[in-house]
């Protein structure tokens, strides 16, 4: 057998080997299909770190200030994504604002996203008394709102995002509150 023929041979199963390694259609970062359960496929994990500043405004309560939190988020296929966070917020007393959110990201590296929130605001805040509420609420405020991240850059797996912007809004009955976020700084990391 000639050299160039067992060059060309060797080349092709070594060749063989890494397609067989990475399943077709698999993105990179992803859950390894071998390693995990069918429904973990497509699915990167992350643990994120925002800062900035939320409040939460209304006839009846104020909350919020500027903090920092960690979160939990699910990228699925590169584009869809589901995050949970807690961030403490000092100014406004002392407060937690617990948010869930939804939504959709451009793939590449410049990834600009939009999502549905849902946020709850625990702890410390400033009540007022008013006609229409002459006592204080005793559930917590909540917002169901909108969050813009446009300048938001990820490279193998870590993300950095800045300027992100949000609002909400929660009902107070009688009346409504609004949200509001600014997220300075985020940054992720993928749990491999």
């Amino acid at each position: 057998m000639s050299r160039a023929r067992t060059l060309v041979l060797a080349l092709g199963v070594l060749a063989g080997a890494e397609g067989r390694a990475q399943e077709p259609g698999a993105l990179s970062g992803d859950v390894p299909a071998a390693n995990a359960p069918a429904w973990l496929a497509g699915h990167r994990f992350s643990v994120y770190l925002p800062a900035g500043a939320q409040v939460y405004l209304s006839d009846t309560r104020t909350a919020g200030g500027i903090g920092g939190g960690v979160g939990l988020r699910d990228t699925f296929q590169e584009r869809f994504i589901l995050q949970v966070d807690a961030t403490y917020h000092m100014l406004v007393g002392n407060s937690v604002v617990l948010r869930a959110g939804a939504g959709i990201q451009r793939r590449g590296v410049y990834t600009p996203a939009v999502l549905v929130t849902l946020s709850t605001f625990v702890g410390d805040r400033l009540t007022f008394l008013t006609p229409a509420h002459p006592s204080v609420p005793v559930v917590p405020p909540y917002a169901l709102g909108l969050q813009l991240a446009p300048l938001r850059f990820t490279y193998e797996g870590m993300q950095v995002s800045l300027a992100e912007v949000g609002i909400g809004a929660g009902l107070e009955f009688p009346g409504v509150g609004f949200a509001y976020r600014l997220g300075v700084l985020e940054v992720s990391i993928p749990l491999e």
